[in-house]
């Protein structure tokens, strides 16, 4: 009996696991995300594999032709990349949403009342995510992150679903359901103002505005809802239960000086200065991370890398060009279209959600989150089935289940492959960050640090596993390493640091000499990379290389009297040419009383 229950509404089971699949814990990765694409690939393949009798799955020749152009372009983006290997793994999440999205189709194509199916599938979502977050609070755990890890991202990914509970409450319904959904109702709203995302909090005022002004014969409804977000709100901000939302937090002056704040406009910055330099193409699928470091402000070893630019539109144009951008507005522009020209009661709602998710996509990465995009694919797919049940499809294409199989399962080994990386990861941030060397050699050995080649933090694995075997004096094994490792993020500073290490231990001067010159052309104001240059520089005997124009390009004091120190241990340097140098370093230090010093030696 169970197992004909099952059978019986398996498409709505799938559905239901492609939700929670977005909710899988880490299972020892230092990031859940992996693994929830590895899951989605599962139930994806799942549902091919039981529908595989039927030969095809039913698309319309657009929607194939779109898909195909999008898929042709992405390949052709991986090709201009610098880092082929991280565009592929960027692929591969993107193949599987367009397949997820083309599952959700066929699905609502075979089951009765798919938006009410979709509103069960979302509550039970919802329920999970609220309560998790509610147990976190009252435990008084230390992180306060949602079941994302991450309080925006938990955040985000309940406000994209909660616009459809609300208008479930609104239809006749009996009252305990009526009763339930307001109890996921509360516990979505209270766990949106606990995790302290701006975002969500004002989305909640946002979402409960526009139903109120859509909906009106629904206001009373809404009156509770509306007064606990008030009230719930009020009693954070004037109590210590949390310290990541206070009334202070969302004034106008702590925006301009908040650090997240700051860090979002100089990415946007980032984006803007880099993309323009090529505008067309872009950098290339998955470039971001790595293209986007160093830049012109950099002035010390301090850096934060940007793995998002948190916006999903900036980092398009940044990776994809304007042709990317105009392909993924296409996709936008024809949702809302087709949300127009439905002809039920689910028009205003449907424009709710998508206004949340494009605010969502301004100041965050939702394309790049299982959690918040699928289901809002699954939305999407939704408006696409309601298009094509109120005009029909005429013409259609068929995609082989057997195609879509084979495709699936390169991704669900690309995904295991990432989720296994990210659970040895951490040990390698771990050791760096404390300079251990806790792996023996049999370990290292047994590391992939191929697919994928650069770690959460951006820097490759390979930098990484080159410490150990520096560490062991294996300075070749080392360096070879270090050599792939330029080529998977060529402007990773750890990897750069280490390469000079090793050109040092390898007497290889010359080489270490350029990268010492390059790295304090980048950070200028960093006295170690100084202090090497100007060793190398007396040791090969270039005294050539002390020259007035870097003097002019650092404008830091203990440079420059690094400088006339190095300077001074050429007996043979040329006094007209000393006396000038002094000089230039008096204009840029004019009261330097060590400058001064050196000046009235010069002339004595």
């Amino acid at each position: 009996m169970v197992l004909s229950l099952i059978k019986r509404n398996i498409d709505k089971l799938l559905l239901t696991f492609l939700i929670l699949s977005t909710l899988i814990p880490r299972f020892g990765a230092i990031d859940n995300n992996a693994i929830r694409w590895m899951a989605l690939s599962l139930i994806c393949f799942t549902y091919l594999l039981k529908n595989l009798k039927l030969g095809c799955l039913k698309l319309s020749n657009k929607h194939l032709l779109f898909t195909s152009l999008i898929i042709c372009y992405l390949l052709f983006s991986i090709f201009i990349s610098n880092n082929s290997i991280e565009g592929i793994i960027s692929l591969y999440k993107i193949i599987i949403l367009i397949i997820i999205f083309f599952i959700c189709i066929d699905i609502f194509k075979k089951i009765s009342s798919p938006f009410f199916k979709l509103c069960v599938v979302f509550s039970i979502s919802l329920f999970i995510e609220g309560s998790f977050t509610l147990i976190q609070f009252f435990s008084f755990s230390d992180s306060l992150t949602g079941i994302a890890s991450n309080a925006n991202i938990s955040s985000s990914s309940i406000i994209i679903k909660l616009p459809l509970i609300i208008f479930l409450s609104f239809q006749p319904v009996n009252k305990r359901e009526f009763l339930l959904l307001k109890i996921i109702e509360i516990i979505s709203i209270t766990s949106v103002i606990i995790l302290g995302s701006r975002f969500g909090v004002l989305c909640l005022f946002l979402i409960y505005f526009l139903n109120i002004l859509i909906y009106k014969k629904e206001r009373l409804n809404q009156v509770f809802s509306i007064l606990f977000v008030i009230a719930f709100s009020f009693y954070i901000n004037t109590t210590d239960k949390s310290d990541r939302l206070t009334v202070d937090s969302l004034s106008i002056e702590n925006l301009s000086n908040d650090e997240s704040t700051n860090q979002r406009l100089n990415f946007y910055k980032k984006a803007l200065d880099l993309s323009f330099k090529k505008p067309v193409f872009g950098y290339g699928l998955g470039s971001w991370k790595y293209e986007s470091l160093p830049y012109n402000e950099n002035k010390n070893r301090e850096l934060l890398v940007p793995y998002y630019t948190h916006n999903d539109f900036l980092q398009i144009f940044f990776e994809l060009g304007i042709i990317g951008l105009i392909f993924y507005l296409s996709f936008l522009i024809s949702l809302f279209k087709k949300i127009i020209k439905i002809d039920n009661n689910y028009k205003s709602l449907l424009i709710i959600m998508l206004i949340v998710f494009l605010m969502n996509s301004l100041l965050n990465f939702p394309l790049h989150r299982s959690q918040e995009i699928v289901p809002f694919l699954m939305v999407a797919a939704l408006i696409f089935f309601f298009s094509l049940k109120s005009k029909g499809q005429k013409r259609e294409s068929r995609l082989s289940y057997s195609f879509l199989l084979g495709l699936l399962l390169p991704l669900l080994g690309l995904s295991y492959l990432e989720h296994n990386s990210l659970k040895i990861q951490g040990k390698l941030i771990s050791d760096y960050n404390q300079g251990l060397f806790s792996l023996e050699e049999k370990e290292l050995n047994k590391i992939n640090y191929y697919i994928p080649n650069l770690s959460a933090t951006g820097v490759p694995l390979s930098s990484y596993l080159s410490r150990y075997y520096f560490e062991q004096k294996d300075y070749n094994k080392s360096l070879e390493l270090l050599k792939y490792s330029t080529k998977a993020n060529y402007k990773d500073l750890l990897t750069q640091e280490l390469l000079l290490k090793n050109y040092i231990f390898l007497g290889e001067n010359n080489l270490a000499l350029i990268l010492a010159k390059k790295l304090l052309q980048t950070y200028t104001e960093n006295l170690l990379y100084a202090q090497v240059y100007f060793s190398l520089i007396y040791d090969l005997n270039l005294k050539d290389e002390l020259s007035i124009e870097l003097l002019e390009n650092n404008r830091k004091v203990d440079f420059h009297l690094l400088f006339f120190k190095t300077l001074e241990k050429f007996k043979d340097f040329n006094s007209i040419t000393k006396e000038t140098l002094i000089k230039k370093s008096l204009e840029i230090f004019p009261d330097n009383s060590k400058i001064l010093k050196l000046h009235s030696k010069k002339r004595n």
